[in-house]
């Protein structure tokens, strides 16, 4: 498996392509997003799924201030085999790949941004309108 994670400036998500060496349809995979600590969690049940909460980004925390942070992911419908319980770590997709490829995206933000988002309603508003952009596909014209 070779996984390339691509970013465009500008941007706040990260393309993630998935390449395989031979068919996998076989299989299941899982990708996500981590459980921060005390979090609030979105899921549209249909590949996006969201978190935003606060916690230390390190066991130092004598060291390091509390980190307020919004995560995402976004996965293909129809790679979805389930969507599992939150847990105490994570929001997991477990994923089935037909074929040797499959894309999906994580995007993120911090409250410390100046130009980001400061609250789980902005964040997961922020996420329903990057969802369809996204997915608008794009449209060349050669004149």
């Amino acid at each position: 498996m070779t996984l390339r994670y691509i970013q465009y400036a500008g941007h706040r998500d990260t393309d993630v392509e998935v390449l395989f060496n031979k068919d996998v349809s076989d299989y299941r995979f899982s990708t996500g997003i981590i459980n921060v600590k005390g979090s609030e969690e979105f899921s549209d049940k249909k590949g996006l799924r969201a978190c935003w909460g606060t916690d230390y980004p390190s066991t130092d925390t004598l060291n390091w201030k509390r980190e307020t942070v919004g995560l995402a992911v976004l996965v293909p419908q129809k790679n979805i085999v389930s969507e599992e319980p939150a847990n105490k770590d994570n929001y997991t997709y477990v994923l089935q790949v037909k074929g040797d490829r499959m894309s999906y995206k994580v995007t993120y933000t911090s409250a410390n941004e100046s130009f980001g988002y400061h609250s789980a309603k902005e964040w997961f508003d922020y996420l329903k309108a990057w969802r369809k952009e996204v997915e608008q596909p794009v449209v060349v014209t050669i004149r």
